[in-house]
């Protein structure tokens, strides 16, 4: 049975020494998807270094034989929580995208609610049948085979740990390079359309007063959405965008939980995905709307404040309409509070 938990204990370090070394390095993608899974905005900040230290300490405990009990009721109280979260987005039917390792462009699914389910158990096992003895040091076992195979081992960890500087290194690139190829396709999308880069309409201007079309044929407009009083923020999305597939759960979450002080609304280049529901959704079928605010590629968004004049440039990119949703929420809250 010893080696079994062994076995169990250096799994689970496995799995949550990855998933906080990702969320770590990822902070903004952390706080994406703890947003979309319903954590509120003034403990978002704090649950996303939290939970990351919280596996990582776990991780470590679970490797010596003396703390490798504490280590797995961590392990469990994690799991449980995961768990839990997870099987109560799936019962609402509103999938998002699931920030078990950072940023995910995959929803939560039945796949992760069955991998929670297995962290659990190998942890409940760990902590039930580990209270008198654990198993054996996954420390000194390492520290073993190392004995064993120095040489080796020696190059074999150089040779992992300069991977894993060429992977983190080229990972950095990559999603700089990837926002710059965003930033290239608007401004190129801009200038095929109006000749004009891709900024949004001047701070102060006037907002367009534009004939919105929804989904079902019906009608509404820019007028409407600032009759109750609040700021607007537009998003532009495109189902045939991976980025926007992403982002789409996000915006009915800041639907639902900014409602009371910001006005989200979404503007469609086509039907989403039909386990996507967005109350406030418009389509286009030109970018005729998304070319009055001067904007172009996707995702973008614009603020509108509440007298009905633009309040922000363009923000392209899902990091920046992020920013630009945190920002409007903030001056919402600010001009709502009590002088």
């Amino acid at each position: 049975m010893g080696g079994v938990l062994l076995a169990l204990r250096v799994g689970l370090a496995a799995v949550l020494g990855y998933s906080a070394t990702r969320k770590l390095l990822d902070l903004e993608g952390s706080r994406a998807g703890l947003r979309a899974f319903g954590v509120r905005r003034p403990a978002v900040s704090i649950v996303a270094v939290a939970l990351p230290v919280a596996e990582a300490g776990s991780a470590v405990l679970l490797l010596p034989r003396t703390t490798a009990w504490a280590g797995a009721i961590v392990a469990l109280m994690l799991a449980s929580a995961f768990t839990a979260a997870v099987a109560t987005v799936l019962a609402r039917g509103r999938p998002v995208p699931c920030p078990c390792f950072g940023r995910s462009t995959r929803p939560v699914s039945r796949r992760t609610l069955v991998l929670d389910l297995a962290s659990l158990v190998a942890a409940g096992t760990v902590v039930v049948a580990g209270v008198a003895d654990p198993g054996p040091s996954a420390v000194a076992w390492i520290a073993g085979i190392a004995a064993e195979n120095r040489a080796p081992l020696m190059v074999g960890a150089g040779g992992v740990a300069l991977a894993a500087l060429a992977l983190l290194a080229m990972g950095s690139r990559f999603r700089v390079l990837n926002q710059r190829l965003v930033d290239a396709a608007a401004v190129l999308d801009g200038l095929r359309t109006d000749g004009d880069p891709p900024t949004g309409l001047p701070i102060g201007a006037p907002a367009p007063q534009l004939k919105l079309q929804r989904p079902d044929g019906t009608h509404s407009s820019v007028a409407s959405l600032l009759r109750l009083g609040r700021p607007v923020v537009i998003v532009f999305i495109d189902p045939a965008c991976g980025i926007c597939a992403a982002l789409a759960p996000e915006v009915a979450v800041w639907q639902r939980e900014l409602g009371e002080h910001l006005t989200v609304a979404a503007v469609t280049r086509g039907p989403l995905p039909l386990d996507v529901s967005i109350d406030q959704l418009f389509v286009e079928q030109h970018r005729e709307i998304a070319s009055a605010f001067r904007l172009s590629g996707t995702p973008t968004a614009v603020l509108i404040r509440a007298d009905g004049t633009i309040g922000s440039e363009g923000a392209r990119g899902d990091d920046a309409v992020r920013r630009l949703v945190a920002h409007a929420a903030d001056l919402a809250d600010e001009q709502r509070a009590p002088r």
